[in-house]
C-alpha cells in the first residue's frame, strides 16, 4: 500500500526539493536549497505508513545543499560559509551550533559538504587563494562543537576537489575526483591517540582518468564505497573496499544490470550494514534510477531496481540517496518544468503534462523485498 505524505506541493521551477536527503534517527530529512531565494530543510517523522511534517528550518539561499544525520543530530551545509547543527529532543528540533570556517573566510565555500557520525562533524572548505580543498573536523564536548583537526589535500594541488566526505566511528573517507595526475583518489583518515591522521589512499582500480572516482563516498564500519559516475562515458561504476588485517582492499566493482553510457551510475551512494544503494540520476532519459545491492558472503549482488512510475524525463531520480537499516530515501533534483524546442530554437520551459511534483521517495524493506511506501513533497508555501 502506497501512502502519500499529508503535505501539499506547489513546487516552483527554481526549487530544489529532494536534491539532498538524509535519515536522522527515526526522521527523514529533505533539503530544498533554492525556494524563493531561500533554503529550507524539512523533517518528516514516521506515523505508520505515513510520514508527517515534524519541523522545518530555513536559512539563506543554499541552506540545505547538503545534509548528514546521525542519531538525534543533523548537520546542514550551505555555500555561504556556514555549517549548522540541529538536535532533536522531546520538544522538536533546535539549533545547537552555527559553525564557520576557522580560517575566517566567508568566501571559502565552507559547508558545501558535511559529514556526521556521533559527536564528530566534518565540513569541506576551499583554501584561498590556492583553491585547494580542505576538511575541518569538529567534535561535540562540554563546551559545544570545537575544532579538532584541519586536513589538507595530500597532493597539495590548486583547484582540487578534495572534500566529499563520510564518517563512521573513528574513520573518515574523503574523495578527490582530480586526484594525482588527474586520477581520482579517496583518502582514509583515522582518529587515534595523536588525532586524525591519514592511514590509507584508495586509487581508482581502473585508472579511469575521467575526474569521477571519489565524487561520492560512503562508509559503514569496515566497508568503504566510492563512486565514479564518469566511468566509461558516464555509464558509471561503484567500488567497494573492505578493511582487513593488512589494510583496505578492493573487494567488488558494482554496476547496475541495465546501466548504459550516460546513466551516471554512482551519482550518489549510501551504505548501511550489508546494503548499498546507488543513484543513477541520468538514466532512462534523465528520469533516473536507484539500484540496491546486498552482501552475500564476500560478494555483492543487485537485489532490486527502484524506478517509480510517476517520475518524468529530467526528474533526475537518484540525485540523492540515503539508507538506514530498512529504510531508503531517494530524492530528485526538484525540477518541476519540462522543456520544448521549436524549429531548432532555444529550449524553453513549459508546464509538464501530466503535472509532476518533485519529491523524496521512501522505501521500506519487508520479507518480500523493497517497496515504495510514500512520496514526500514540499509543504505548501
Amino acid at each position: 500500500m502506497l501512502a502519500e505524505s499529508n503535505v501539499a506541493d506547489t513546487t516552483l521551477g527554481t526549487d530544489a526539493f529532494g536534491e539532498s536527503v538524509a535519515i536522522s534517527g527515526s526522521t527523514i530529512v529533505v533539503g530544498d536549497e533554492d525556494h524563493n531565494k531561500r533554503g529550507y530543510v524539512y523533517e518528516f517523522a514516521s506515523a505508520g505508513l505515513r510520514w508527517q511534517l515534524a519541523g522545518e528550518q530555513s536559512g539563506p539561499n543554499g541552506f540545505g545543499i547538503t545534509l548528514a544525520g546521525s542519531g538525534p543530530n543533523l548537520a546542514i551545509g550551505t555555500y555561504s560559509g556556514r555549517a549548522y547543527v540541529y538536535a532533536q529532543d522531546g520538544h522538536g528540533w533546535h539549533m545547537t551550533a552555527a559553525l564557520k570556517s576557522p580560517a575566517g573566510d566567508d568566501e571559502s565555500y565552507f559547508g558545501t559538504s558535511v559529514a556526521l557520525s556521533g559527536a564528530t562533524l566534518a565540513s569541506t572548505a576551499e583554501s584561498k587563494p590556492s583553491n585547494a580543498g580542505q576538511i575541518f573536523v569538529f567534535t561535540d564536548g562540554p563546551t559545544g562543537w570545537t575544532q579538532a583537526a584541519k586536513l589538507g589535500d595530500p597532493d597539495t594541488r590548486r583547484y582540487s576537489n578534495f572534500g566529499a566526505s563520510a564518517i563512521s566511528g573513528n574513520t573518515m573517507v574523503v574523495g578527490d575526483v582530480y586526484g594525482a595526475s588527474g586520477q581520482g583518489r579517496a583518502y582514509v583518515y583515522t582518529d587515534g591517540p595523536t588525532g586524525w591522521a591519514q592511514t590509507a589512499e584508495l586509487v581508482d582500480p581502473d585508472e579511469d582518468q575521467t575526474n569521477g572516482f571519489g565524487a561520492p563516498v560512503a562508509i559503514s564500519g569496515s566497508t568503504i564505497v566510492v563512486g565514479d559516475p564518469a566511468y566509461a562515458k558516464e555509464r558509471g561504476q561503484v567500488y567497494v573496499f573492505t578493511k582487513t588485517a593488512t589494510g583496505w582492499h578492493e573487494t567488488a566493482e558494482l554496476q547496475g544490470l541495465k546501466t548504459t553510457a550516460g546513466d551516471q551510475f554512482g551519482s550518489d551512494i549510501g551504505i548501511s550494514g550489508s546494503t548499498i544503494v546507488v543513484g543513477a540520476d541520468d538514466s532512462e532519459g534523465l528520469q533516473g534510477t536507484a539500484y540496491v545491492f546486498a552482501q552475500t558472503g564476500s560478494s555483492w549482488k543487485q537485489v532490486t531496481e527502484l524506478n517509480p512510475s510517476d517520475t518524468i524525463s529530467n526528474s533526475d531520480f537518484g540525485t540523492s540517496v540515503a539508507i538506514s537499516g530498512t529504510t531508503i530515501v531517494v530524492g530528485t533534483d526538484g525540477t518541476s518544468s519540462c522543456s520544448i524546442r521549436i524549429n531548432g530554437g532555444p529550449s524553453r520551459s513549459i508546464p509538464c503534462t501530466p503535472p509532476w511534483k518533485a519529491g523524496a521517495y521512501v522505501y521500506a524493506k519487508t520479507v518480500s523485498g523493497w517497496h515504495l511506501v510514500t512520496v514526500l513533497h514540499r509543504p505548501n508555501k
